[in-house]
């Protein structure tokens, strides 16, 4: 790719799976060639407060005896000691009864009383205790509150409200079986002695503070977070508080809106770069130059679009000799996104370059820089020496993108209120809010509602937004309008815990290593469903990794309703979130029906084109597997919507026979639908 300002123009727009991945990989590349205490710190503990977003640089083991320290009371209540072994609950009724005959159902004298925090060791009766005199008749308990250590004498506590006592004897006497161990938390028994409590990675929120804290930890090792310069570009912006002298002069929200949004990811330092006008192009690599030698990460908004005092990339390349990695990517808001590296005093520089508008600033934040700045968070594990030396980072490079969980959580959602016009050059990052509520059959399900006009400059369109609904790309005269009630992944803004975010190869956003999504029906007679085991098999036949069930329902009316169900299926879904329409027909089905059901199929205007060859291969897998299969008539073929999706309708019994034996035809058929689907476009 060249390197000028004028070359612009030329730079090809980049699906946003390929220039996500492209930006992974360069921040795993400038971890790797760092040692790992590069991006250490050590933090006090008093220092840490939840919302601070630190991360563990090195895992956390319970020191012993573990924790708690002690056996600790769970109740308020009276420590006795039980003879008896566990389980050995007829002996204990014996004991207990002979005892009651002798004393008049006074079974203990209270020698002491301890409190949480108390010395448990001495003896000394109180108000309410028994005296020496009264050890010789009755066993010896002790009152004791929750939380305190209990003696190594006693080895059970009987709640209080299932004791009675005589307050001037001290007497003790309760209802119920003891058993050794009843009410008492064990040493080790929340944290095991050296046992792993926090990973490497792991944030330190309020819990794990707490956890810290229990433990007795006074420092631990934490990620260093990186440095983030934030630069305004334009001859039009004004500084916060400056009053417009000319029209055409706007404040700069721009610089504000992204040290917020950044300050929020808690996974970076946010520096403030300023504003640089357009025509002062040696001040411009000036205060570049100094970033670097500061931050780790520069983000730049204005001046990289394709006009001419759009300066910023021919500053970087020419000037500066950055390398541009993308120039435009295939998405609204934020086409003119570039994203660049350079090599600053031996030391790799991550840069990108925004729009101008706002929200194509923020949504681009949100796509690429957070999962950039979350694998500088998580990322740990010292690269072996050739991969610091630089002469192989790939497989490190590799190894940490399939294992870090650096993008947004993501649910379906299905539109509401009103149908979604599709752009019709690019696919759109639309902004929703959104509804969570039980359907009828106890599922959660979650709505999507528009934030209305979705103009780039339009900062109000991200008020109150939830999470950006991926919309695909229009096809003229086939898919035009997202309508109410389709179904599409919402990549969720806002922060999520670690254990919540998404992998590379999981996200129905990328998809990249999912190669089947998968709409599924199961045609029944019975209220029964076997869905579970129509998605085992298929995990087993292709593997789990390959496979994610996008939407699943169930039909037990005709095979007329069936086809009418797999038509609004196959209509309402898109290629970027459904490949694979499949329909899997129960044994209780009668035969004529499921013949029916074949004809209809193949006569469905859902059903673009037969693959009949595959389908006999599907019979003849299915038959290898279960003999009667041999009667069941197979469709195979590509959907409709010209996307490239292909259609099945096979039987449960033989289900993995079949779809063994077109495994390979079926990857191959994909490839040709999504090839076709393309060059149709």
């Amino acid at each position: 790719m060249a390197n000028c300002s004028t070359d612009a123009a030329v730079h090809p727009m980049v699906p946003v799976p390929d220039a996500l991945q492209i930006v992974l990989e360069e921040t795993a590349k400038r971890l790797t060639r760092s040692p790992v205490a590069h991006w250490e710190d050590v933090c006090e503990l008093n220092q840490l407060v939840d919302g601070d977003h630190r991360i563990l640089a090195q895992p956390v083991r319970v020191p012993s005896p573990g924790y708690p320290a002690y056996n600790a009371s769970i109740m308020d209540g009276y420590a006795i000691h039980c003879p008896c072994p566990p389980g050995n609950d007829r002996s204990t009724s014996t004991s207990t009864s002979t005892s009651t005959l002798q004393n008049d159902g006074w079974t203990h004298c209270i020698v002491q009383s301890i409190y949480a925090g108390d010395d448990p060791a001495p003896r000394y009766p109180g108000e309410g205790e028994a005296t020496q005199d009264s050890f010789a008749s009755f066993a010896p308990a002790a009152y004791i509150t929750t939380g305190a250590a209990v003696p190594d004498e006693y080895n059970c506590v009987i709640p209080i409200e299932n004791c009675t006592v005589d307050t001037t004897s001290g007497k003790l006497k309760f209802t119920g079986i003891p058993k050794p161990g009843m009410w008492i938390r064990l040493v080790g028994c929340d944290m095991k002695a050296d046992s792993c409590i926090l990973q490497a990675g792991d944030a330190l929120d309020a819990v794990a503070i707490g956890i810290l804290v229990q433990l007795g930890v006074r420092r631990v090792r934490v990620r260093r977070r990186p440095k983030v310069g934030i630069l305004s570009t334009g001859n039009e912006l004004l500084r916060l508080g400056e009053t417009p002298v000319r029209v055409g002069q706007i404040p700069d929200a721009n610089r504000p809106l992204l040290l917020a949004l950044l300050q929020s990811f808690g996974n970076c330092i946010p520096v403030d770069l300023g504003i640089q006008t357009d025509d002062d192009v040696p001040a411009l690599a000036q205060s570049l130059l100094d970033a670097m030698d500061e931050c780790d990460v520069i983000i730049s908004t204005g001046g990289i679009s394709m006009g001419q005092k759009d300066m910023m990339e021919h500053v970087l390349v020419n000037q500066l000799g950055a390398h541009v990695h993308f120039g435009r990517i295939h998405m609204k808001p934020g086409k003119p996104t570039t994203f660049l590296t350079l090599a600053h005093k031996n030391v790799t520089k991550l840069i990108f370059a925004l729009p101008g508008n706002p929200v194509s600033a923020m949504v681009c934040s949100e796509l690429f820089l957070r999962p950039c700045l979350n694998l500088f968070a998580h990322y740990h594990g010292e690269p072996p020496s050739d991969i610091i030396s630089g002469t192989d980072v790939e497989p490190a490079v590799q190894s940490m993108l399939q294992s870090a969980r650096v993008l947004q959580p993501e649910v379906m959602a299905t539109i509401a209120v009103k149908d979604l016009t599709l752009d019709t050059e690019r696919p759109e990052y639309h902004r929703v809010m959104l509804e969570y509520y039980c359907a009828n059959d106890g599922m959660m399900q979650v709505k999507a509602r528009s934030t209305g006009v979705q103009r780039s400059s339009r900062l109000m369109s991200c008020h109150a937004a939830d999470g950006l609904m991926i919309l695909p790309q229009a096809i003229p005269g086939h898919l035009e309008t997202a309508k109410v009630g389709d179904l599409h992944p919402v990549l969720l803004l806002g922060n999520h815990p670690n254990r919540r975010r998404t992998r590379l190869q999981d996200s129905v956003h990328i998809h990249g290593t999912k190669q089947w999504r998968v709409s599924l029906i199961y045609f029944k007679t019975t209220e029964t469903s076997h869905s579970f085991e129509v998605q085992n098999t298929m995990s087993q036949v292709f593997g789990s990794s390959e496979v994610t069930l996008v939407s699943f329902q169930s039909c037990n009316g005709s095979a007329r309703e069936l086809v009418d169900q797999l038509e609004a299926s196959v209509s309402s879904t898109s290629r970027s979130l459904v490949n694979l329409h499949m329909v899997v027909c129960a044994p209780s089905i009668p035969f004529p029906v499921m013949v029916e059901a074949s004809n209809d199929i193949r006569k469905s205007p859902a059903l673009g084109k037969n693959a009949d060859s595959m389908a006999m291969q599907a019979r003849q897998g299915a038959c290898s597997h279960d003999s009667i299969s041999a009667l069941f008539e197979p469709v195979v073929g590509y959907g409709s919507q010209q996307d490239g999706s292909l259609i099945l309708y096979l039987p449960e019994k033989g289900l993995e026979g079949a779809l063994r034996n077109i495994q390979g035809m079926m990857t191959h058929a994909l490839h040709i639908g999504r090839t076709s689907a393309t060059s149709t476009r």
